[in-house]
Protein backbone atom coordinates (compact mmCIF):
# COMPACT_ATOMS: atom_id res chain seq x y z
CA UNK A 1 0.00 0.00 0.00
CA UNK A 2 3.27 2.90 1.08
CA UNK A 3 4.34 1.61 -2.24
CA UNK A 4 1.33 2.22 -4.11
CA UNK A 5 0.63 6.15 -2.49
CA UNK A 6 4.00 6.47 -3.32
CA UNK A 7 3.81 6.17 -7.20
CA UNK A 8 0.40 7.79 -7.03
CA UNK A 9 2.01 11.00 -5.40
CA UNK A 10 4.94 10.63 -8.00
CA UNK A 11 2.15 10.29 -10.76
CA UNK A 12 -0.14 13.08 -9.20
CA UNK A 13 2.87 15.36 -8.55
CA UNK A 14 4.78 15.00 -12.26
CA UNK A 15 0.70 15.85 -13.64
CA UNK A 16 0.61 18.59 -11.93
CA UNK A 17 4.24 20.32 -12.84
CA UNK A 18 3.31 19.61 -16.48
CA UNK A 19 0.17 21.01 -16.31
CA UNK A 20 2.08 24.49 -15.10
CA UNK A 21 4.34 24.20 -17.86
CA UNK A 22 1.82 23.62 -20.52
CA UNK A 23 0.00 25.77 -19.45
CA UNK A 24 2.75 28.65 -19.36
CA UNK A 25 4.33 27.10 -22.71
CA UNK A 26 1.10 26.92 -24.57
CA UNK A 27 1.94 23.43 -25.40
CA UNK A 28 -1.61 21.84 -25.73
CA UNK A 29 -4.95 23.58 -27.47
CA UNK A 30 -7.00 25.96 -24.91
CA UNK A 31 -9.19 24.04 -23.59
CA UNK A 32 -7.27 20.80 -22.65
CA UNK A 33 -4.68 23.84 -21.39
CA UNK A 34 -7.24 25.09 -19.19
CA UNK A 35 -8.08 21.81 -18.16
CA UNK A 36 -4.33 20.61 -17.04
CA UNK A 37 -3.98 23.98 -15.68
CA UNK A 38 -7.15 23.38 -12.77
CA UNK A 39 -6.05 20.17 -12.43
CA UNK A 40 -2.22 20.80 -11.96
CA UNK A 41 -1.86 24.16 -10.08
CA UNK A 42 -3.36 23.47 -7.02
CA UNK A 43 -0.70 20.60 -6.08
CA UNK A 44 1.86 22.66 -7.27
CA UNK A 45 0.49 25.94 -5.43
CA UNK A 46 -0.24 24.36 -2.72
CA UNK A 47 3.30 22.82 -2.29
CA UNK A 48 4.79 26.00 -2.69
CA UNK A 49 2.79 27.71 0.12
CA UNK A 50 3.15 25.10 2.04
CA UNK A 51 6.94 24.91 1.62
CA UNK A 52 7.02 28.81 1.96
CA UNK A 53 5.57 29.04 5.01
CA UNK A 54 7.58 26.09 6.63
CA UNK A 55 10.74 25.76 5.65
CA UNK A 56 11.80 29.07 3.78
CA UNK A 57 10.52 31.56 6.32
CA UNK A 58 12.80 34.66 5.84
CA UNK A 59 12.50 36.70 2.79
CA UNK A 60 15.43 38.14 0.85
CA UNK A 61 16.81 41.12 1.85
CA UNK A 62 16.01 44.73 0.42
CA UNK A 63 13.44 45.24 -2.50
CA UNK A 64 12.75 42.15 -4.85
CA UNK A 65 14.72 42.34 -8.12
CA UNK A 66 16.18 45.70 -7.33
CA UNK A 67 20.10 46.76 -7.46
CA UNK A 68 21.69 48.77 -4.52
CA UNK A 69 21.05 52.93 -4.80
CA UNK A 70 19.56 52.15 -8.14
CA UNK A 71 16.50 54.47 -8.10
CA UNK A 72 13.34 53.40 -9.93
CA UNK A 73 12.69 56.78 -11.40
CA UNK A 74 13.65 57.90 -14.79
CA UNK A 75 14.49 62.14 -15.73
CA UNK A 76 14.38 63.59 -18.98
CA UNK A 77 18.07 64.42 -20.27
CA UNK A 78 18.84 67.82 -19.57
CA UNK A 79 20.65 70.30 -22.59
CA UNK A 80 24.06 69.23 -23.84
CA UNK A 81 25.97 72.42 -22.17
CA UNK A 82 24.34 71.44 -18.78
CA UNK A 83 25.21 68.08 -19.12
CA UNK A 84 28.96 68.65 -19.49
CA UNK A 85 28.75 71.22 -16.78
CA UNK A 86 26.72 68.64 -14.73
CA UNK A 87 29.38 65.67 -16.34
CA UNK A 88 32.59 67.50 -15.07
CA UNK A 89 30.44 68.36 -11.47
CA UNK A 90 30.25 64.54 -11.08
CA UNK A 91 33.49 63.43 -11.91
CA UNK A 92 34.69 65.89 -9.55
CA UNK A 93 32.90 64.49 -6.95
CA UNK A 94 33.66 61.07 -8.09
CA UNK A 95 37.53 61.61 -7.80
CA UNK A 96 36.71 63.06 -4.21
CA UNK A 97 35.06 59.94 -3.10
CA UNK A 98 37.52 57.90 -4.90
CA UNK A 99 40.37 59.79 -2.87
CA UNK A 100 38.77 59.55 0.44
CA UNK A 101 38.31 55.90 -0.15
CA UNK A 102 41.81 55.23 -1.00
CA UNK A 103 43.03 56.97 2.11
CA UNK A 104 41.94 54.44 4.61
CA UNK A 105 40.86 57.49 6.59
CA UNK A 106 39.47 56.31 9.81
CA UNK A 107 36.44 58.50 10.38
CA UNK A 108 35.41 57.78 6.68
CA UNK A 109 34.15 54.30 7.16
CA UNK A 110 34.42 51.97 3.89
CA UNK A 111 30.77 51.35 3.58
CA UNK A 112 29.88 55.38 3.79
CA UNK A 113 32.17 55.42 0.81
CA UNK A 114 30.20 52.54 -0.97
CA UNK A 115 27.38 54.45 0.04
CA UNK A 116 28.92 57.78 -1.76
CA UNK A 117 29.61 56.33 -4.80
CA UNK A 118 26.83 54.07 -5.31
CA UNK A 119 25.19 57.64 -5.83
CA UNK A 120 27.34 58.94 -7.85
CA UNK A 121 27.68 56.37 -10.10
CA UNK A 122 24.12 55.94 -10.82
CA UNK A 123 24.06 59.46 -12.22
CA UNK A 124 27.45 59.22 -14.22
CA UNK A 125 25.66 55.88 -15.52
CA UNK A 126 25.48 57.37 -19.17
CA UNK A 127 29.60 58.01 -18.77
CA UNK A 128 29.88 54.54 -17.63
CA UNK A 129 28.16 52.95 -20.42
CA UNK A 130 29.63 54.59 -22.86
CA UNK A 131 33.35 54.15 -21.88
CA UNK A 132 35.45 56.92 -22.70
CA UNK A 133 39.01 57.16 -22.03
CA UNK A 134 39.20 59.08 -18.75
CA UNK A 135 36.10 56.96 -17.37
CA UNK A 136 37.55 54.26 -18.38
CA UNK A 137 40.78 54.81 -16.28
CA UNK A 138 38.40 55.59 -13.39
CA UNK A 139 36.52 52.28 -13.87
CA UNK A 140 39.77 50.27 -13.99
CA UNK A 141 41.41 52.32 -10.50
CA UNK A 142 37.99 51.89 -8.68
CA UNK A 143 37.99 47.94 -9.79
CA UNK A 144 41.16 47.36 -8.73
CA UNK A 145 40.19 48.79 -5.48
CA UNK A 146 36.91 46.50 -5.17
CA UNK A 147 39.07 43.75 -5.86
CA UNK A 148 41.81 44.50 -2.98
CA UNK A 149 38.52 44.48 -0.61
CA UNK A 150 37.21 41.50 -1.49
CA UNK A 151 39.81 39.81 0.56
CA UNK A 152 38.98 41.09 3.65
CA UNK A 153 35.28 39.81 4.65
CA UNK A 154 34.85 43.19 6.75
CA UNK A 155 34.73 45.17 3.31
CA UNK A 156 33.28 42.12 1.14
CA UNK A 157 29.79 42.67 1.31
CA UNK A 158 29.38 46.30 0.40
CA UNK A 159 32.23 45.89 -1.99
CA UNK A 160 29.98 43.01 -3.70
CA UNK A 161 27.02 45.65 -3.94
CA UNK A 162 29.46 48.24 -5.84
CA UNK A 163 30.55 45.92 -7.97
CA UNK A 164 27.27 44.48 -9.21
CA UNK A 165 26.32 47.90 -10.18
CA UNK A 166 29.54 48.85 -12.05
CA UNK A 167 29.20 45.53 -14.23
CA UNK A 168 25.35 46.67 -14.96
CA UNK A 169 25.76 50.06 -15.72
CA UNK A 170 29.21 49.14 -17.69
CA UNK A 171 27.62 46.47 -20.00
CA UNK A 172 30.09 44.34 -21.80
CA UNK A 173 33.32 46.72 -21.66
CA UNK A 174 33.10 46.98 -17.66
CA UNK A 175 32.88 43.01 -17.91
CA UNK A 176 35.98 42.08 -20.27
CA UNK A 177 37.70 44.82 -17.91
CA UNK A 178 36.69 42.99 -14.46
CA UNK A 179 36.86 39.38 -16.02
CA UNK A 180 40.60 38.99 -15.39
CA UNK A 181 40.66 41.38 -11.84
CA UNK A 182 37.48 39.92 -10.41
CA UNK A 183 36.41 36.41 -11.83
CA UNK A 184 38.42 33.56 -9.75
CA UNK A 185 37.71 35.50 -6.48
CA UNK A 186 34.16 35.92 -6.93
CA UNK A 187 33.94 31.98 -7.73
CA UNK A 188 36.00 31.44 -4.58
CA UNK A 189 33.97 33.45 -2.71
CA UNK A 190 30.51 31.80 -4.74
CA UNK A 191 31.77 28.36 -3.33
CA UNK A 192 32.53 29.68 0.56
CA UNK A 193 29.97 28.79 3.06
CA UNK A 194 31.01 32.23 4.89
CA UNK A 195 29.60 34.20 2.05
CA UNK A 196 26.70 32.01 1.89
CA UNK A 197 23.97 35.31 2.43
CA UNK A 198 25.46 37.40 0.20
CA UNK A 199 22.78 37.86 -2.04
CA UNK A 200 24.44 39.53 -4.98
CA UNK A 201 27.19 36.42 -5.42
CA UNK A 202 25.48 34.25 -7.91
CA UNK A 203 24.31 37.06 -10.31
CA UNK A 204 27.88 38.15 -10.49
CA UNK A 205 29.06 35.06 -11.53
CA UNK A 206 26.18 35.02 -13.92
CA UNK A 207 27.30 38.73 -14.75
CA UNK A 208 31.32 37.85 -15.20
CA UNK A 209 30.09 34.50 -17.20
CA UNK A 210 28.23 36.96 -19.62
CA UNK A 211 25.05 34.98 -18.64
CA UNK A 212 25.88 32.20 -20.95
CA UNK A 213 23.30 29.24 -21.22
CA UNK A 214 25.73 26.82 -19.82
CA UNK A 215 26.43 29.67 -16.87
CA UNK A 216 22.65 30.42 -16.42
CA UNK A 217 21.77 26.48 -16.59
CA UNK A 218 24.34 25.58 -13.97
CA UNK A 219 23.29 28.64 -11.37
CA UNK A 220 19.83 27.26 -11.76
CA UNK A 221 20.10 23.86 -11.36
CA UNK A 222 22.23 24.61 -8.14
CA UNK A 223 19.77 27.16 -6.73
CA UNK A 224 17.28 24.17 -7.20
CA UNK A 225 18.94 21.25 -5.63
CA UNK A 226 22.34 22.55 -3.63
CA UNK A 227 21.78 25.63 -2.35
CA UNK A 228 21.17 25.92 1.52
CA UNK A 229 17.85 27.84 2.37
CA UNK A 230 19.64 31.30 3.15
CA UNK A 231 21.33 31.55 0.16
CA UNK A 232 18.44 30.84 -2.31
CA UNK A 233 16.07 33.52 0.00
CA UNK A 234 18.72 35.62 0.05
CA UNK A 235 19.61 35.42 -3.69
CA UNK A 236 17.44 33.86 -5.94
CA UNK A 237 15.12 36.83 -6.54
CA UNK A 238 18.44 38.85 -7.95
CA UNK A 239 19.71 36.59 -10.52
CA UNK A 240 18.64 38.75 -13.37
CA UNK A 241 16.47 36.05 -14.73
CA UNK A 242 13.86 38.83 -15.22
CA UNK A 243 16.15 39.79 -18.63
CA UNK A 244 16.58 35.95 -19.60
CA UNK A 245 14.35 37.19 -23.13
CA UNK A 246 16.55 40.17 -23.58
CA UNK A 247 19.61 37.21 -24.15
CA UNK A 248 17.70 34.86 -26.12
CA UNK A 249 17.42 32.69 -23.21
CA UNK A 250 13.53 32.75 -21.80
CA UNK A 251 12.37 29.95 -23.98
CA UNK A 252 14.71 27.83 -23.37
CA UNK A 253 15.10 28.31 -19.37
CA UNK A 254 11.82 27.39 -18.78
CA UNK A 255 11.72 24.84 -21.01
CA UNK A 256 14.67 23.58 -18.44
CA UNK A 257 12.74 24.78 -15.48
CA UNK A 258 9.77 22.48 -16.94
CA UNK A 259 12.06 19.68 -16.51
CA UNK A 260 12.90 20.40 -13.45
CA UNK A 261 9.90 20.53 -11.87
CA UNK A 262 8.54 17.48 -13.59
CA UNK A 263 11.81 15.73 -11.99
CA UNK A 264 11.24 16.85 -8.64
CA UNK A 265 7.69 15.93 -8.82
CA UNK A 266 8.70 12.23 -9.66
CA UNK A 267 11.00 11.89 -6.83
CA UNK A 268 8.32 13.76 -4.26
CA UNK A 269 10.75 16.15 -3.75
CA UNK A 270 8.73 19.23 -2.11
CA UNK A 271 11.97 21.65 -1.83
CA UNK A 272 13.35 21.24 -5.05
CA UNK A 273 9.60 21.65 -6.18
CA UNK A 274 9.12 24.86 -5.14
CA UNK A 275 12.66 26.37 -5.71
CA UNK A 276 12.20 25.80 -9.78
CA UNK A 277 8.29 26.95 -9.63
CA UNK A 278 10.07 29.80 -8.12
CA UNK A 279 12.71 30.47 -10.10
CA UNK A 280 10.11 29.76 -13.18
CA UNK A 281 7.83 32.46 -12.48
CA UNK A 282 11.17 34.99 -12.12
CA UNK A 283 11.75 33.74 -15.89
CA UNK A 284 9.49 36.49 -17.18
Amino acid sequence: MKRAARIGGAISASVGCLSVCAYSLDALPAPLNSLLLGGGVGLVAATALRLKRKSEVSGPLGEVGVLPGVPEEKFALPSEPSRAVERQKLLKQYDRVYAQMISREEDYSWSEAIDDMKAILYDLAPEVKAWTGDTRIRMYMLLKELAWKLDNPATARPSLELLVLVLSRGGRNALEMARPLLREKILKMYHDPHYERERFLPRLVLLLDDYSQDAVERIAKEAIHAWGTERFMASSAYLGFEDLEERGLRTHMRGMLCSELSRAGVDLDNSASYRALELYHAVR
